[in-house]
Parts: C-alpha cells; sequence; structure tokens
C-alpha cells in the first residue's frame, strides 16, 4: 500500500511518519505481526525511500513510532471515541481498513499528544487521507476529527465573538462546503445564510413558520423597516440560499427554529454532489465547522448576540 496521490512535501519529516504510520497500522491489522516487528520493517527498509518515482522524504522516526504504538495499543480505547463521533448510520466496522488507520492514529494525536494543536492535527490526517483516497473520505475525516477535537480538546475552541465584523462558516456531515455562514458586526442584525437544494423553502411560508416578521411591526424597536426579512433565492442550478437577518436571540430561541436547521441540513446533506470533482465547483467553506457542533454553535450565537438597544 502506497500514499500516491498526492505528495509529501520534501522536509516535512512530520508528515511523512504521519503518512507512514497508516501504512503501518494497516499492515499490522492486514497482517496481524507484532507491533514492534512492523516498526522494525519501515525503520530499516521503508521510511525514507523513494517510492514509484515519488522524491524520497525525511521522516519523523520518533513521531512514526510513537504514532504506531499508541495507536495499537489503544485501539478499543481509540475506537469507542471514533464510534460516538460517526455520523448516525455509520458503524466502525463499516470503514474501509485504511480510513480506520487513519481515523485512529488521528484520534490517537488528539487523545495523547496535547503539545500539536487540534487544528493543526485535523488539517493533517485530511491531507493524509488525500493522499489514500480521491473522493469524499476527506472530508468525513475532517467532520470525525472535528467531533471529536470539540470534546477532547474544548479549550482550543473558544467560542467566536458574534458582534465582531467577520464572517462565520459551518460545514455539515463532513462535506467540503458551507451549509450555514453569518456575517457578524451589523448594528441591528445577523444575517444567516443557509445553502439548501432548490424548491426546499419558500421565503413567504418559512418567514410564517418562524414567525419572523418585519422590524416595524415590533413595538419594542425604535426602527422602521418593512423588508421582508426572510428571503429564499437562487444560487446556482442545484442550490438555493436562504437569507434569514435575526435581531436578537429570542428570535431563533425557539422549536421552529431547531427544526428548520434540523430540516436544511438534511435536505443539503441529500443533496450534495456524490464525487469531489463536483463538489469542488461550489465555494469552499472558510472556516468549516461539523454537524454535530452546528446546533451548539448556533447556540451560542443566539447566547451572545444580545438585543441592541438605542
Amino acid at each position: 500500500m502506497t500514499a500516491a496521490r498526492r505528495e509529501i512535501a520534501p522536509g516535512d519529516r512530520r508528515s511523512a511518519a504521519r503518512v507512514a504510520a497508516v501504512q503501518a497500522l494497516y499492515q499490522v491489522e492486514v497482517g496481524g505481526g507484532a507491533i514492534e516487528a512492523v516498526i522494525d520493517e519501515f525503520i530499516e527498509h521503508r521510511l525514507g525511500v523513494a517510492i514509484d518515482g515519488a522524491p524520497a522524504v525525511e521522516t519523523n522516526v520518533e513521531l512514526f513510532a510513537e504514532l504506531v504504538r499508541g495507536a495499537t495499543e489503544r485501539r478499543d480505547e481509540l475506537d469507542a471515541l471514533i464510534s460516538g463521533a460517526l455520523v448516525e448510520g455509520w458503524r466502525m466496522e463499516r470503514l474501509e481498513l485504511v480510513l480506520r488507520a487513519v481515523l485512529r492514529a488521528g484520534t490517537f494525536e488528539l487523545l495523547a499528544r496535547p503539545a500539536a494543536p487540534a487544528r493543526v492535527v485535523i488539517d493533517e490526517y485530511v491531507d493524509v487521507a488525500h493522499a489514500f483516497f480521491a473522493n469524499s473520505v476527506p472530508g468525513f475525516v475532517n467532520g470525525v476529527l472535528d467531533r471529536l477535537a470539540g470534546d477532547l480538546r474544548p479549550a482550543e475552541f473558544d467560542a467566536p465573538d458574534w458582534n465582531d465584523r467577520s464572517r462565520i462558516e459551518i460545514t455539515v456531515g463532513g462535506a467540503e462546503t458551507w451549509f450555514f455562514h453569518c456575517l457578524t458586526g451589523g448594528e441591528w442584525q445577523l444575517d444567516f445564510n443557509f445553502r439548501v437544494p432548490r424548491e426546499t423553502f419558500k421565503s413567504r411560508t418559512l418567514a410564517t413558520r418562524l414567525g419572523l416578521g418585519k422590524l416595524d411591526d415590533r413595538d419594542d424597536l425604535p426602527v422602521y423597516s418593512r423588508c421582508q426579512r426572510v428571503h429564499c433565492r437562487r444560487q446556482n442550478a442545484r442550490f438555493d440560499a436562504i437569507r434569514i437577518q435575526v435581531h436578537d436571540k429570542a428570535e431563533i430561541d425557539t422549536p421552529q427554529f431547531r427544526q428548520f436547521i434540523k430540516d436544511a441540513a438534511r435536505a443539503y446533506l441529500t443533496a450534495l454532489p456524490a464525487n469531489r470533482d463536483a463538489r469542488q465547483k461550489l465555494p469552499a467553506a472558510k472556516r468549516p465547522g461539523s454537524d454535530a457542533r452546528l446546533l451548539k454553535q448556533i447556540e451560542q450565537l443566539r447566547d451572545k448576540h444580545a438585543a441592541r438597544r438605542i
């Protein structure tokens, strides 16, 4: 088994160690060999050796050995964590052996190597996945490790400051394109945007469902606006963009809004292109998150964005 689809940059010793560790973990699971024997074989005959015309890459041997030993010795613990992070309908035994090895190595780093920042670990193993897979698997790896990082390294994932002038973007289900983004820092409203398949929602019926009328209808606001705050517009041949303008947390702290998020996410996942090339035609997310943390992040927005008064 070789990693031939994406080259590792010369001099990137840690990245090379992670790719080699995945290969070794795969070999241990398939062949059932002793851990130390496999580690010795790789160190003596495979690390730093040019394969299939690709240039030889120096490897961090210490990191390689630590990953293989740790991911093998703690496999049951790692598998339990990974299983808990899989989306509904997926089981560990359904995953390809190489994918299991990628997730075990990445989860071990999140669990046992705190010196490596969580976001670096996630990015590294997404790149490792690209080395072995050309389909949607790297996005799947991103989603699983992101969920695990949120649980194992919560201090590294500070809640965004929704009052800063910025853009927050969230993916769902391991997808590589954004499902939700929000333009923050507005004086009176937050600008929510959701990507859903064509004709999933209609502006007027969705506004009624969410109870979002015109700001002028609110007696507690010194604002005059008769504009609609829910807009469904065609984004391209396959997707609509749903724009929802929200004034305060009470407007989204409702069962109706939570159900809308679930319905929108489900529709978005169903309509995603099956192959990576088709997905690349959609705008990439700037700041990806994940479906398991979607409601939590929306609720953080709700809690931090208090109503503004003049």
